[in-house]
């Protein structure tokens, strides 16, 4: 009712100062009209009825309900559109919505913030890794709703990492060595696959002798894949083997070392190529030369001998003892006659 503005037994000739009105008494759901009187020293009074109104918006515009991108979203892109459900405001009206992008959870640290009275918002330069947002509304007396709750979203436009620590090429190898090769492979969003592929020849070259096999496989992904790793090693071929390998993560994104590394493998003895077809003919002097050779696909061939008997199967008297053909060599192949 009837209020005090001003109340001064002595008067004043004029009272110009604002004024103002207990806010508290004031309805939400109504227009609040306001009446004016004064009062001189002689007892005479004016008013004025309906001078002005007030309306009252204390409380504060819904909550948007977020549309995309979804919870845990993974974008292959630096630029995404974040848009949410619109809001009533049946009071004051609806200013608008202010979007915050952080890289914590708890938003201590907001990279990004924006407002706008459309109901979504395009961002650009978004960073490697994992973020999240979250949006709320403001009605046009400065009423915030609370934050929408915070969802989490993985942005991803860099190719996973190899990082080849391996020895190349490794030693000869006369057994499977197990998990012992030393290629790492990592991804901010994370790896879901990563493999090997084994060829013959440099450059993917020669005979696939196995071809891409999985390392590691999770579809949920891993940041890191450390564990040192084995190959099929019955698959390789004795002499040079040529690994190379690939990853995948989460967005389809992909990274190739071609020939990381070259394994080398022994496993086979020297092998005896006889192309002699015997010799019947006496001989009454030496200088004569035999076709026999000599290979090994591993390591090579370190030495050749021979050796000759009275009898067959290395029987009867030794005539002559083993006696070198070639020594101290790592060849391949030793083809070259010799008697």
């Amino acid at each position: 009712d009837w209020t005090d503005i001003y109340s001064n037994p002595s008067g004043v000739p004029a009272y110009t100062a604002d004024w103002p009105v207990d806010f508290a008494a004031l309805q939400e759901w109504a227009t609040g009209y306001v009446s004016v009187r004064a009062y001189d020293l002689a007892g005479k009074t004016a008013s004025s009825v309906d001078v002005f109104h007030v309306w009252k918006d204390t409380t504060p515009p819904s909550v948007p309900v977020m549309s995309s991108p979804v919870a845990d979203a993974l974008l292959s892109t630096s630029t995404a559109v974040f848009s949410w459900a619109a809001v009533s405001e049946l009071k004051s009206g609806l200013a608008g919505y202010e979007l915050q992008l952080s890289t914590a959870v708890d938003f201590a640290y907001v990279a990004y913030s924006s407002f706008t009275a459309n109901v979504s918002a395009g961002v650009n330069n978004l960073p490697d890794g994992l973020e999240y947002w979250r949006v709320r509304s403001k009605d046009k007396v400065g009423n915030y709703s609370a934050y929408a709750s915070t969802r989490s979203f993985f942005v991803d436009v860099s190719s996973p990492v190899i990082t080849n620590s391996q020895a190349s090429p490794t030693p000869w190898y006369t057994a499977d060595p197990g998990a012992v090769f030393n290629v790492d492979f990592a991804d901010l969003v994370g790896i879901t696959t990563a493999q090997y592929r084994v060829t013959s020849a440099a450059g993917g070259g020669g005979t696939v002798l196995k071809n891409w096999t999985d390392i590691y496989s999770n579809p949920a992904g891993t940041t890191a894949y450390t564990t040192d790793w084995a190959v099929d090693f019955a698959a390789l071929g004795e002499g040079l083997n040529y690994v190379s390998v690939r990853v995948f993560d989460r967005v389809a994104l992909s990274s190739t070392a071609a020939d990381a590394f070259v394994i080398r493998k022994d496993t086979s003895a020297v092998y005896v190529i006889n192309n002699q077809t015997g010799d019947s003919n006496w001989r009454k002097a030496a200088g004569t030369l035999y076709d026999v050779d000599f290979a090994d696909a591993g390591q090579g061939v370190a030495s050749a001998q021979y050796k000759i008997t009275s009898q067959p199967s290395g029987g009867g008297a030794v005539l002559a003892d083993w006696t070198d053909i070639v020594a101290a060599t790592a060849t391949a192949l030793y083809s070259q006659d010799w008697g």
